[in-house]
């Protein structure tokens, strides 16, 4: 009889694959692989999302992100005042995008995502830069 005997753990977010075949005549050595992650481990909320990209158009904020590992949902806010107040866009959110509209074309933003399922919320990731708004220039 040929068998394989796979293993998992969780290193800190992580996850460590351990595989090894077996017959008749005995076992192998364990191979062990990381899978491209990371990855949260069962029972604990999902990791943080990887990145958030923003783009602008007239009145509006176009947000996006990579899926979280673990993740059922996300929590989108953003912010005009360097982050001293937030305004919540979306709570439950189950998509990987949102348009936020009603935004002022005069201010500069930057959008927060964070990842929830039943165990939790991760920690926000934060658009790299604030969208600014581009200066009319005079001809």
């Amino acid at each position: 009889m040929n068998l394989i005997t796979p293993i998992l753990t969780y290193p800190r977010q992580g996850v460590m694959v351990g595989v090894r075949a077996g017959n008749d005549d005995g076992w192998s050595g364990w191979v062990n692989f990381a899978p491209s992650g990371p990855f949260a481990p069962p029972g604990s909320p999902p990791v943080t999302p990887a990145s958030v990209s923003v783009t602008r158009s007239s009145g509006t904020l176009s947000a996006s992100w990579p899926a979280a590992s673990g993740a059922t949902s996300y929590h989108v806010t953003y912010s005009s005042d360097n982050r001293k107040n937030w305004s919540l866009a979306a709570l439950n959110h189950a998509q990987t995008s949102i348009v936020i509209g009603g935004v002022d074309d005069a201010k500069a933003y930057i959008v927060g995502v964070r990842a929830g399922n039943d165990n939790g919320w991760s920690d926000d990731t934060l658009s790299e830069i604030g969208i600014f708004k581009v200066a009319a220039v005079e001809k």
